[in-house]
């Protein structure tokens, strides 16, 4: 188990088999999520490479028959019905995913 102090910018410095573990180098992107137990979850962000995935998506909105028209009845659809209605457990989702970040108190 390797231990990193805080310090007083907030900052850790992630040990060094760590990085080399997890392949992380200067200027890599890592994500960190707070778990309700408290733990923290690290990742190395990956993005993908420019074009891959591409294959998965039609060349253009008329190649899957999406009609200029069919665009501007979803946009009004999404601004008639409530937030709630689109998606109602998105709230919920928001609150918790703050809760998660929230500090404990003791």
């Amino acid at each position: 188990m390797d231990t990193a102090p805080v310090t007083t910018k907030g900052q850790i410095t992630i040990p060094q088999r760590i990085r080399e573990q997890m392949g992380i180098q200067t200027g890599d992107v890592l994500t960190l999520v707070g778990q309700e137990d408290g733990t923290v979850v690290v990742q190395k962000l990956r993005l993908p490479a420019a074009g891959d995935g591409q294959e998965r998506f039609a060349p253009t909105p008329t190649a899957r028959n999406i009609t200029e028209e069919d665009v501007v009845r979803w946009v009004k659809e999404g601004r008639t019905q409530p937030f709630t209605e689109r998606d109602p457990g998105r709230s919920k989702r928001l609150r918790e995913e703050c809760m998660l970040w929230s500090a404990p108190t003791s």
